[in-house]
């Protein structure tokens, strides 16, 4: 709709409350036969909601385009007025009808949607610190409840409502705003997006903790929010070749690990002898939260060039030598993270698994070591034990060399040569290196804190330019021993014990056995 037509209708809208003798409190443009000029778009955005929320009922006629969204949010004053409206609770309010309150949010998310990174940042701020928690309120909501409680007269009642009052005192203003765009159809997703924006402004500030403080507050506030609408609603389902084309294109496009070549390079990850399960929300059918890749296997992979690129054989032959489901890839949406889906998904499928396949015994990951070759970068600088071991193999090539360059790993003699201070360590990495009690490496983390135990390292297990930038090649299985699941949880959470599978391929497994000590146990399994 252009600005023309619109200024006619909110024109129109005037001339009949003047009819109607309504209350004549809005303003308006001195020339009644021009639109606004360009310059002053917000000024007609401004006064288009000023009419219309003090006579109509069930509008929709304005739609935030891009350039009026960052007109818009240069606007402090608009976008409190604005987000105001969203938020208020004042139900004698005339914008408060049945439609008035979706158009409006709908509208801030245009808004929103319309704006680059920095102006996101903008709007982040002005949620946080114009409509986060009223201290005044809650100030004024404790001391009542102070000399209540204090008192011998309160009754329980009284105690009741107060306490309900000092409560909702404590909750944001903004937790409101996403009550009410969660209402919106898309609402949930364009949340998860909303969120996924604010991890990479809180990500983009990590060196300033003072900068994102009140940011990572507002992270909290979406993060419980989420957590509370999607469990309990979470459906399960695999997806196949036959699943819709949406999906599929959706599985590509999220894909965090291991990139998706193309159609081929799909269809083989979906094929008879994969799996691909996914977590999808009642509202959104078509939208995978949360999906992880399996490929059924007669031992646990340490390679995954072979998961992608070997033929797939029919699910019928040779079924029976199917006895491991390796899984090789997990992706949540950015949004989600921090929102412990991933643990909820493979424990669904693993018994979704044993289901269809009650032969299958052995529970595996093949995973990536996304930490490794910049954390040995940084200790290299600081760390002389490290550097000792490097210079060991001070022949094949200089520290900078083996660190720093990726020539050494296609050649066999270097490469062999390199290998047995790289998996040591590795191993020091994955096993030793702490963030407070639990290991720094994020996706080990991740395993163990839901019961893994660590199996064993594969050298050229990923030979990708990513596999070979993050970690030399170098991936770790992780073993889902059902047996010992709770244990080791248990161990981890509140001690910060690793623990060790003895059960990898001889050499590949005694790097992770070396390390055992007062925090990494040996559990003796047979697999």
């Amino acid at each position: 709709m252009t600005h023309r037509q619109m200024y006619s209708i909110a024109r129109l809208v005037r001339q009949t409350a003047v009819r109607n003798r309504m209350p004549a409190t809005v303003r308006y443009w001195s020339s009644a036969r021009e639109p606004p000029p360009p310059n002053n778009v917000l000024r007609f955005v401004e006064d288009y909601w000023d009419i219309i929320s003090n006579y109509v009922r069930e509008p929709g006629f304005f739609s935030f385009s891009s350039t009026t969204s960052k007109l818009a949010i240069r606007d402090t004053a608009f976008m409190q007025k604005l987000l105001s409206t969203v938020i208020s609770e004042d139900t004698s309010s005339p914008v408060k009808g049945d439609l008035m309150p979706s158009v409006v949010v709908k509208a801030c998310c245009e808004l929103y949607e319309g704006l680059d990174q920095e102006e996101k940042i903008k709007f982040f701020e002005i949620l946080v610190r114009d409509f986060g928690v009223d201290r005044k309120q809650t100030v004024a909501a404790s001391e009542n409840y102070l000399k209540l409680a204090s008192s011998a007269k309160a009754s329980e009642s009284q105690l009741w409502r107060t306490e309900l009052a000092l409560k909702h005192s404590l909750d944001p203003l903004h937790s409101t705003f996403f009550d009410r765009v969660n209402q919106l159809p898309g609402g949930m997703k364009f949340l998860i997006d909303m969120r996924a924006d604010l991890l990479q402004t809180i990500g983009s500030f990590k060196h300033k903790q003072d900068a994102i403080g009140h940011l990572m507050a507002l992270d909290a506030s979406i993060k419980a929010k989420l957590q509370n609408w999607l469990f309990g609603f979470l459906k399960l389902e695999r997806i196949t070749w036959q699943s819709p084309a949406v999906v599929l294109e959706k599985i590509g496009q999220y894909e965090a690990v291991h990139a998706v070549k193309d159609w081929q390079d799909m269809k083989r990850r979906v094929g008879p002898r994969r799996r691909v399960f996914g977590f999808f929300f009642n509202n959104m059918p078509t939208e995978p939260l949360v999906f992880v890749q399996v490929a059924l296997v007669d031992s646990i992979s340490t390679s995954i060039q072979r998961i992608l690129t070997e033929e797939d054989l029919s699910i019928h032959q040779d079924a029976q030598k199917i006895s491991c489901a390796t899984f090789y890839s997990i992706t949540t949406q950015r949004g989600l993270s921090g929102i412990n889906l991933g643990n909820f998904l493979i424990k669904r499928v693993v018994r979704d698994l044993k289901k269809e396949f009650p032969q299958i015994k052995t529970f595996a990951t093949l995973s990536p070591i996304p930490g490794f070759r910049g954390w040995l970068r940084h200790q290299v600088q600081v760390n002389e034990h490290i550097r000792k071991e490097l210079e060991s193999i001070s022949t094949v090539g200089s520290i900078q060399e083996i660190v720093d360059t990726n020539d050494w790993i296609h050649d066999n003699a270097k490469s062999s040569a390199i290998k047995p201070v790289l998996m040591r360590l590795c191993a020091e990495y994955l096993l030793s290196e702490r963030r407070g009690n639990f290991a720094l490496d994020p996706v080990a983390n991740f395993h163990l804190r839901n019961g893994a135990c660590a199996h064993q390292l594969n050298w050229m297990a990923d030979t990708s330019d990513k596999g070979i930038a993050e970690s030399f090649s170098i991936m770790v299985n992780y073993n889902y021993l059902l047996d010992h699941i709770e244990e080791n949880n248990e161990e981890y959470l509140a001690k910060g014990i690793i623990t060790v599978s003895n059960a990898g391929n001889g050499d590949d497994n005694q790097w992770l056995r070396e390390r055992v000590s007062d925090n990494v146990r040996l559990v003796a399994v047979e697999n």
